[in-house]
């Protein structure tokens, strides 16, 4: 078919991916699968023939106009080649290498029957020219199938577009207008993408003020610096008319990455609720954070500098978890009320720790002053998550589980995080939580990954069925 038939002929479907993956049938016999990792997206196409195959983005959805393909991932079979191009017409001179830093993890297989190739790119993928997946809208992904298996830039055999919508991103504009600041709140993360319409240094930063005077002017911020080649989180001081940048990397910032072009500057990370240092800013679901946006006066970074330009804006960062409470530097407790009223409501926790993954503990009530005794909820990274009697013996601990207390339990363990959540039935939080006020809780922290002596312990106070912070 001519390359206006199959234009004409293009399949035009709305998929809807409101998880964090998805699936879809295209170009008749390709299943395209996607999962999102943060502020990357994992692609594979399988195809049930031995053809040439490409996946490709645009933002124009009815496949009209010189952009049939902004830009496509084509697997060659025959030359055993995959690579990104650039689509700007019909001619083989048209559909040219054109690579990106955030386009990587190729890989590709061809057998008697089936075709499969699979790659990861970025909401941003690097190259300022290309069409970028959308944060908070949908992307035109299209597909292509070849004639045979040697590609020379010939007209596909097949092909489809799909809209397809990856997770909703919010967004504000910052820096004058000239940085676009992306989010989105996978708890306890909250990935972050900023571009910068420009080439020097780029910070992205958090405070609890909105006035940006005294000492606390950006609490931290996670700074590109491009000469260096480096990014890292900052804690921002004010000393006179100056600004202090004291290097202070945690756990609780992850996957930072930046990429410089000809004319602009990409940043993007993941922080927690916390950012593992108790003097910072605590994020919490639905309160506003100051976000603070600066650009450098060059492309050096200089800890002595005053940017060339900050401002900052108010954002929220809403979860489905309404509170938080920081109970250390590197851990903090959120939960959900699932009901309307605390006698039959249940409650969802989730208890994060940023860094290395050991054993947590965590009891509530009024008489848990004293570790030994109480009952708690252990997570233990090699086991799972339970409730029981904590008991002191032989200089350790056991838990004595008590079974049906807990309805839902699960965990994420990475070598930089631990992640429990459990759901607590109104039956079993009725005595030893408070609906009128704080409860006591009692928490503690091992020193690996299964039961064993604590090596921190501690208590604090919370209102479980109290409002949710505000400003």
């Amino acid at each position: 078919p001519s390359f206006m038939a199959w234009q004409a002929l293009a399949l035009i479907a709305a998929l809807v991916c409101a998880a964090h993956a998805g699936t879809a049938t295209v170009c008749e016999k390709m299943s395209l699968s996607w999962a999102v990792r943060g502020h990357v997206v994992d692609f594979t196409a399988v195809v049930a023939d031995t053809k040439w195959i490409a996946i490709g983005f645009n933002d124009n959805d009815g496949m009209v106009g010189a952009n049939a393909m902004a830009n496509a991932v084509i697997y060659k079979p025959l030359d055993k080649f995959i690579g990104q191009f650039a689509i700007n017409g019909i001619t083989p001179d048209a559909i040219t290498p054109s690579e990106s830093a955030l386009t990587y993890n190729y890989s590709y297989a061809q057998n008697a029957t089936h075709t499969t190739m699979s790659f990861t790119r970025g909401f941003w993928n690097g190259n300022a020219s290309h069409v970028q997946l959308s944060q908070t809208s949908y992307t035109t992904v299209m597909c292509a199938i070849g004639t045979n298996n040697a590609y020379d830039g010939q007209t596909p055999n097949t092909m489809e577009s799909s809209n397809i919508t990856f997770p909703t991103w919010a967004s504000t504009k910052l820096c004058g207008g000239s940085t676009f600041v992306y989010w989105r709140v996978q708890s306890p993360w909250i990935s972050f993408l900023a571009y910068a319409n420009d080439t020097k240094w780029l910070g992205l930063g958090f405070n609890d003020n909105g006035d940006m005077t005294g000492n606390n002017v950006t609490a931290t911020a996670v700074i590109a610096k491009p000469v260096e080649q480096d990014i890292g989180l900052f804690a921002i001081l004010a000393s006179g008319d100056d600004f202090v940048f004291q290097r202070h990397d945690t756990p609780g910032l992850q996957q930072a990455a930046y990429k410089q072009g000809a004319s602009y500057t990409y940043l993007s990370f993941a922080r927690g609720w916390s950012d593992g240092n108790s003097s910072d800013v605590l994020i919490q679901p639905g309160v506003a954070t100051v976000l603070t946006c600066a650009i450098g006066v060059t492309r050096n970074f200089d800890t002595s500098q005053v940017p060339n330009f900050m401002d900052w804006a108010y954002v929220k960062f809403n979860s489905t978890y309404t509170h938080t409470a920081r109970l250390t530097d590197s851990v903090v407790l959120s939960w959900r009320v699932s009901g309307s009223k605390p006698d039959t409501a249940a409650i969802d926790f989730e208890l994060a720790l940023y860094g290395t993954p050991v054993w947590m503990g965590i009891g509530f009530g009024e008489d848990t002053a004293m570790l030994s005794g109480a009952h708690m909820v252990v997570a233990q990274p090699a086991h799972n998550v339970s409730a029981g009697v904590v008991t002191a013996a032989n200089g350790g601990l056991t838990l004595i589980p008590q079974h049906g207390v807990l309805a839902e339990t699960s965990m994420e363990v990475t070598d930089k995080a631990f992640v429990a959540r459990f759901s607590l039935p109104a039956a079993h939080h009725r005595k030893s939580l408070s609906v009128a006020g704080p409860t006591s809780i009692v928490w503690a922290l091992g020193q690996g990954a299964a039961l064993d002596t604590p090596a921190r312990t501690g208590t604090t106070r919370i209102d479980v069925f109290g409002p949710p912070a505000r400003r």
